[in-house]
């Protein structure tokens, strides 16, 4: 799905601008269905999808 490659524990790790960990805790607890976390990883998904368009290139 494409929230856990956007938000992919080693792609973030390698940029370092975000806690893998955390963000990996989010996207899991909100795939399960024990938590809504979907404001922030909405977020957390557009800023990387800006992030791979415009400051990497």
């Amino acid at each position: 799905p494409m929230m856990q490659d956007v938000l992919h524990p080693d792609k973030l790790k390698q940029q370092g601008i975000f806690d893998s960990v955390f963000v990996n805790r989010l996207v899991g607890e909100h795939v399960r269905g024990t938590e809504n976390h979907s404001h922030r990883l909405w977020a957390l998904m557009m800023f990387e999808l800006w992030y791979d368009q415009f400051a990497v290139n």
